[in-house]
């Protein structure tokens, strides 16, 4: 069974940056869902199996820490196993007071997130290694 848990932002600091995070949990799965165009940019930390992203006759394979940047098309995602996945959707502008990057190259890609910012990807990776966002999730 599919279960995404969508929690809001309750911290008033964050609310004009960060539209919502979420959790994404599936034992042994084989999913492929349709992503439809959005608004927002997509940080994932997915510790579990790799995700590939079909647009346009591509197959791109995610780093386990990367960015869905704004879409203005649909695609696909492709994902099998474990799946255990932490989000952060935040606003087409609300990402740049974190990294201090313009993201308009992000549009319809897939980013490394340690490419795009090492420090942000590091600290990113120590919260989910540690158990920290399990905590707060």
């Amino acid at each position: 069974m599919l279960t995404m848990t969508r929690y809001s932002i309750k911290t008033k600091c964050f609310a004009p940056w960060i539209k919502f995070l979420w959790y994404f949990k599936v034992l042994d799965a084989n999913i492929c869902y349709k992503l439809l165009p959005t608004d927002n940019i997509d940080v994932l930390l997915n510790p579990s199996e790799s995700i590939t992203y079909e647009t346009d006759s591509k197959c791109i394979s995610a780093t386990p820490f990367h960015i869905n940047g704004l879409k203005s098309r649909y695609s696909y995602i492709h994902q099998t196993g474990n799946i255990r996945i932490f989000g952060i959707s935040f606003y087409h502008f609300g990402m740049y007071p974190f990294i201090h990057k313009s993201l308009v190259e992000t549009q319809d890609k897939i980013i490394d997130l340690y490419e795009l910012v090492m420090l942000l990807a590091k600290k990113m990776e120590l919260a989910v290694s540690n158990g920290e966002l399990q905590k707060i999730l």
